[in-house]
C-alpha cells in the first residue's frame, strides 16, 4: 500500500527557520491537518548539539564559531554534536509512523538505508554502524549523519549525507561523540562524476520514497532498486538531452557566424576586384562602364555594363 507524501525543496534555508518549520509541520500532522511532509534542503555552516547536550564535543570555543562562519544551536533530536553545512544533502521527514506501520528502530534503519542507497548508486559501498554508532561509513569513515526527534509517533530532524562539504568544519567537533572515527563525503569516495547538486538531492529523495511509503510488508527490494535506478537514469538522460540541445545550439550559432564571415570575405573580396577594374578601366579611357556603387554589390544590384 502506497502513502501519500508531500515533498517540499528548500534551497538552503537556516537552521532555526527550519527548526521552527518542523515543529510547526509536526503540530499539523499530528492533528492530521497535512499528509506525510519530506523537506529537502541544506544548510549555512551550523553546528547542532543533541538533547544529550554534549557540548564538550565541540573542540573549538563557541565564541570562535563567527571567526569560521558558523553558528551553534541545542535541539532536542538524538544523538550527539554534529555539523550542517553547503554541499551537504538534508531531508527532515515529518511523517507519521503510525501510519507506514514503523517502530522508531526500523525508522533509523530505513534513514540509513537510503543513504546507503544513494551511495550504492555512485559505486561507493556503505554500511550502517556498529551498535552505538547511528549513521552510514565508509569502512571507518561516516558518509551520512542520522539524528531523530519522534513525538506521539511523528517524526523530525532526519539525515543528512556528505555530497561534497568542506571536510574542515568537522575537525572541530568529535563527530556524534565517537572518537578516532573519519568522515568522509560522496565526492572524495566514488571515482565517477559527480551530477549537479540538486540532481544527486532528487535521488536522495526518490530512494526515501521507495524505502518508506509503502507498508513493510509489502516492501520489495528489487523493486526498489529498479524505482531507483529508474529515476536516475530519467534524470541523467533529461541531463544528457538538455546538454545535447544546448550543444547543437552552440553548432548552429558558430556555423552561422563562419557563413557569415565567408560571405562578408566574398563582398570585401568582390569590391576589391571591382576597385581593381575601375582603375584599369580609367586608364583605359573607359570611365563609366563600372558605373554603380560598392554597396549595390552587397544589395545584390549589380547593373551590367552599358
Amino acid at each position: 500500500m502506497r502513502h501519500s507524501l508531500e515533498v517540499w525543496k528548500m534551497g538552503t534555508i537556516n537552521y532555526l527557520e527550519a527548526l521552527k518549520l518542523q515543529e510547526k509541520l509536526a503540530s499539523h500532522r499530528k492533528a492530521l491537518k497535512i499528509t506525510d511532509t519530506l523537506l529537502s534542503l541544506q544548510h549555512p555552516p551550523t553546528y547542532t548539539v543533541g538533547k544529550r547536550e554534549t557540548v564538550h564535543n565541540l573542540l573549538i570555543p563557541d565564541t570562535e564559531l563567527k571567526s569560521i562562519g558558523a553558528e551553534l544551536h541545542y535541539t532536542q533530536r538524538g544523538g550527539d554534536i554534529t555539523f550542517h553545512g553547503p554541499h551537504q544533502a538534508i531531508l527532515y521527514p515529518i511523517v507519521s509512523l503510525r501510519d507506514i506501520g514503523l517502530g522508531a528502530r526500523m525508522y533509523v534503519e530505513k534513514l540509513e538505508l537510503t543513504m546507503i542507497e544513494l551511495a550504492s548508486m555512485y559505486g561507493v559501498k556503505a554500511q550502517a554502524g556498529q551498535k552505538c554508532e547511528t549513521g552510514v561509513w565508509v569502512e571507518d569513515k561516516k558518509i551520512g549523519a542520522i539524528g531523530v526527534r519522534i513525538s506521539s509517533g511523528i517524526t523530525s530532524h532526519g539525515l543528512a549525507f556528505n555530497m561534497d562539504p568542506d571536510l574542515n568544519y568537522f575537525k572541530h567537533i568529535v563527530p556524534c561523540g565517537i572518537v578516532d572515527k573519519g568522515v568522509t563525503s560522496l565526492k572524495n569516495e566514488t571515482d565517477v562524476e559527480l551530477p549537479a547538486e540538486d540532481v544527486i538531492q532528487e535521488q536522495l529523495i526518490a530512494c526515501f520514497r521507495v524505502l518508506f511509503m509503502r507498508n513493510l510488508s509489502s516492501f520489495d527490494p528489487m523493486e526498489a532498486q529498479v524505482a531507483v535506478a529508474a529515476l536516475s537514469f530519467e534524470v541523467q538522460r533529461s541531463s544528457r538531452s538538455e546538454a545535447k540541445k544546448e550543444e547543437l545550439r552552440r553548432q548552429e550559432l558558430e556555423q552561422m557566424r563562419e557563413r557569415d564571415d565567408s560571405l562578408s570575405r566574398e563582398v570585401e573580396s568582390l569590391k576589391s576586384k571591382i576597385q581593381e577594374l575601375e582603375q584599369l578601366a580609367r586608364g583605359r579611357g573607359l570611365a563609366g562602364v563600372f558605373n554603380f556603387r560598392p554597396s549595390q554589390v552587397e544589395e545584390g544590384k549589380v547593373p551590367t555594363p552599358a
